[in-house]
């Protein structure tokens, strides 16, 4: 693997250690996104949009770079309440083909968003939708996607079900990240506003069903690459969620902000030039480049 990227990984894990220098960390972080940007810049290519139906009538929105080969397929994950339509065309386009030959995206609309049926459950039969969307789409792209080459993103509650997904398909997904995911559901509703607390408790049905989403036991055995991307002052959803899921799995890759860091995770989507963009020179460059870094 290129020792830039190894260097990057080693700052990841530096992050979360106690008692470490901080500012000298962030100093020799800037200068390494410096260097990546050298070595793989970004670009700006063409991508085919189009909606995807599949199974008992869910959706889902696909960018696929324009005149490409054999790709990586990363799944893109919406937040508690939002849905597919939410990552705007750009944003679709921007993550299908800044690095390397580009990458196959499907940004999964949950049930009851963006026109797919059902009702939304919160982390129960939404898990097996992404999977089954997956399982589809392989068979449907046999000469662009390939079951070695699959990878899961999610925002908030998208960043919950990415960590669901990994742990309940371990073998499914190569790598999953979640930017400040939710780990456990019934810790959420006792921190939530009263609005995402009716939603929840609507759509799980008891407190008992929030626990028994729990990712922790099953997300420890995952043997993927886990990226973990959370602000410490993030009030929408606490980074005590992505704290335990580190806590489960140790060998995660995790990078939490706090106030003065030049580069903060803040609780939004990545549309437009938001701070979370700045991570795609780790987790999408990886997802890009999976094939050749592989080897």
């Amino acid at each position: 693997m290129d020792s830039l990227l190894e260097l990057q990984d080693a700052i990841a894990r530096l992050r979360t250690t106690a008692g470490i220098h901080r500012p000298a960390v962030a100093t020799l972080d800037a200068w390494i996104r410096k260097e990546v940007d050298k070595v793989y810049p970004p670009k700006q290519g063409e991508a085919e949009l189009k909606w995807f139906t599949y199974g008992d009538g869910l959706k889902a929105h696909l960018a696929i770079p324009k005149g490409a080969g054999a790709l990586p397929l990363l799944v893109l994950m919406h937040g508690f309440r939002g849905q597919a339509a939410d990552f705007q065309d750009a944003t679709m386009k921007r993550f299908a083909t800044s690095y390397g030959q580009g990458v196959f995206v499907a940004a999964v609309s949950m049930r009851g968003r963006d026109g797919s049926k059902g009702t939304p459950d919160s982390g129960g039969k939404e898990i097996d939708d992404i999977a089954e969307a997956v399982e589809t789409l392989l068979r449907q792209y046999p000469k662009q996607l390939s079951s070695d080459n699959v990878h899961i993103v999610g925002y908030s509650g998208g960043g919950g079900n990415a960590m669901s997904a990994a742990a309940r398909y371990p073998k499914m997904f190569q790598t999953a990240t979640s930017f400040f995911g939710i780990s456990d559901y019934a810790q959420w509703y006792r921190q939530a506003n009263a609005d995402q607390r009716k939603y929840l408790l609507q759509w799980t049905g008891s407190e008992a069903e929030m626990e028994a989403r729990d990712v922790c036991t099953k997300l420890a055995q995952y043997p993927g690459v886990l990226r973990l991307y959370h602000d410490r002052g993030d009030n929408n959803v606490p980074v005590g969620h992505s704290e335990r899921a580190l806590a489960c799995r140790p060998e995660s890759l995790a990078n939490f902000s706090e106030q003065g860091d030049a580069v903060r995770w803040i609780h939004e989507n990545p549309n437009g030039d938001p701070p979370v963009r700045q991570a795609e020179r780790e987790f999408l460059l990886r997802v890009a480049l999976w094939s050749e870094l592989k080897k």
